[in-house]
């Protein structure tokens, strides 16, 4: 297990985005157990972020 530590809630939705990305690169066929409630909130609006600037 890595630990990243970040000065912000912003800092660390983006470093997850980034290295959720990463994964779907590597393997697209990956299995995604996603959290809900508001504490990941940031995090997916970073997911489509991402997704938009490929489309």
């Amino acid at each position: 297990m890595q630990i990243i530590k970040t000065k912000s809630y912003i800092e660390i939705c983006q470093k997850a985005s980034e290295i959720l990305v990463e994964q779907l690169k590597q393997k697209s066929n990956s299995v995604l157990g996603l959290a809900t409630g508001s504490t990941p909130i940031g995090l997916y609006q970073k997911l489509i972020e991402a997704y938009e600037k490929i489309k």
